[in-house]
């Protein structure tokens, strides 16, 4: 049951960061098109991802145990 669960935590939290990398992409689109500073953007949103990767992880973690038990 164990080895399951970590199964399940590193899928989630793959998905996470795929899911982070997404919203990047998009920010970077949205500033392309508002003609701001993306390298300065960029670089809070990589800080943010290495300094907060437990809440990333847990806020990936809601969505898929609301999707399991309903």
């Amino acid at each position: 049951m164990e080895r399951k669960l970590n199964t399940v935590a590193y899928q989630v939290k793959d998905m996470g960061r795929r899911q982070q990398v997404k919203h990047q992409e998009y920010s970077r689109h949205i500033l392309n098109i508002a003609r701001c500073s993306v390298k300065q953007m960029w670089s809070l949103m990589s800080h943010i991802q290495v300094d907060h990767e437990l809440d990333v992880t847990s806020q990936v973690f809601a969505p898929v145990f609301e999707k399991t038990t309903s």
